[in-house]
């Protein structure tokens, strides 16, 4: 219940911040700047509606490992992209101004992130899960290439989104979300070695979490 009631109260900020930002599109309509700021919120918006869709609706764990410290780790990784404006504003962190190139490259890893994101999403359908559970172990598409797609999907729109926001905030935000990202792997790993046998071989043959590297 606690990610479920978390998911809604994010996502109705983000719709309240996503609200007078279409507004200064149509008003200031076709500036660049404007435009490229409000296309990165609305995907960043759309992409954490589906992944909250997805979780609400996902089938019963087989095994889970919830802690005190995966359930922290889980949680932080999970929600510190979108609570990043909110906990700014309440910090009265106020970004620096940036210009359309600097949106652009923003909007474009933003739509890269959530679109391998979305395309483990497709492979791991409702064996979704934000705390450490097995499900179902899947091999075939993106994880055939890392072992945690979607949470690189995460952060390279992660870092589309600083891009969009730059001040010293986001970048604490995105060294830690990497940070919680690889220890999460590795809560969720122990769990389904434990549900999979064959889990062991197939994290031998592929990479954690970057291509050939990590």
């Amino acid at each position: 219940m606690l990610p479920g009631v978390v998911f809604i109260f994010l996502l109705l900020i983000q719709v309240s911040f996503l609200q007078p930002e279409l507004e200064h599109v149509r008003t200031t309509f076709p500036d660049p700047a404007a435009i490229g700021l409000a296309v990165n919120r609305v995907l960043s918006t759309v992409f954490f509606a589906g992944v909250a869709l997805i979780y609400l609706l996902r089938k019963p764990p087989a095994r889970v490992r919830h802690s005190p410290s995966a359930v922290v780790v889980s949680m932080y990784a999970s929600f510190i992209l979108f609570a990043l404006r909110p906990l700014a504003n309440v910090l009265g962190v106020t970004p620096a101004d940036v210009g359309p190139a600097q949106l652009l490259v923003s909007d474009a890893l933003v739509l890269l992130g959530i679109g391998f994101a979305v395309y483990a999403l497709g492979y791991l359908k409702l064996s979704f899960s934000i705390m450490p559970e097995a499900r179902a172990l899947v091999t075939g598409g993106p994880y055939r290439v890392v072992r945690h797609p979607l949470y690189l999907g995460e952060i390279t729109a992660g870092l589309g989104l600083v891009l969009a926001l730059p001040s010293w905030f986001s970048v604490v935000v995105f060294v830690t979300l990497v940070a919680a990202q690889l220890v999460r792997t590795r809560y969720e790993e122990d769990v389904l070695r434990d549900s999979f046998p064959e889990y062991t071989e197939y994290a031998r043959q592929t990479k954690r979490l970057l291509p050939w590297l990590i």
